[in-house]
């Protein structure tokens, strides 16, 4: 059983960083970001005085996300395109409690986990734009969880049709 609690005293440190390249004409994308972000309890007094130095629970200190696309122009038609995509998402380990409070071997973990997605979309320019896309969500079915500890689907798969004129 958990429940929220407001700590009196605070402090937040980060680092983020970003990266983005594209290749001439565009058809290679790289992205790619990472956060780490120490978010400390510093509580002189009061209920949360004990716990003073550690991390603030049940949130992730170190996340990154990468992504590529590949894109073929004018491939079957003028105006066409197909491209590529995959992307994956990384959140490191955290605890759902006090570091300082108990064992380590029986605090509640919210494991690291490596979710990947990946897209194939077609777009077609006439009068019209035609585009379908097929989408694969947690390619490897990765087990994922939410900060509250409850399993996230596994493996998912997408397709998305549109027409604009």
């Amino acid at each position: 059983m958990s429940s929220y609690q407001n700590v009196n005293d605070a402090r937040s440190v980060g680092l983020e960083g970003a990266a983005a390249w594209s290749s001439p004409g565009g058809q290679l994308e790289l992205d790619a970001n990472l956060t780490w972000m120490d978010f400390r309890n510093v509580a002189e007094d009061g209920p949360f005085a004990a716990f003073a130095g550690d991390r603030i629970p049940n949130h992730p200190w170190l996340f990154a996300n990468l992504a590529a696309r590949l894109r073929l122009l004018q491939l079957a038609a003028p105006g066409d395109e197909l491209s590529l995509g995959w992307s994956a998402r990384y959140v490191h380990a955290f605890y759902r409690g006090w570091e300082s409070a108990g064992r380590r071997e029986d605090k509640q973990l919210i494991e690291a986990q490596l979710l990947q997605s990946a897209v194939l979309t077609y777009l077609l320019r006439w009068d019209w734009t035609v585009t379908a896309s097929f989408e694969v969500d947690n390619l490897t079915d990765t087990k994922a969880f939410d900060f509250f500890g409850a399993q996230k689907p596994g493996r998912a798969f997408y397709f998305k049709g549109t027409l604009e004129w």
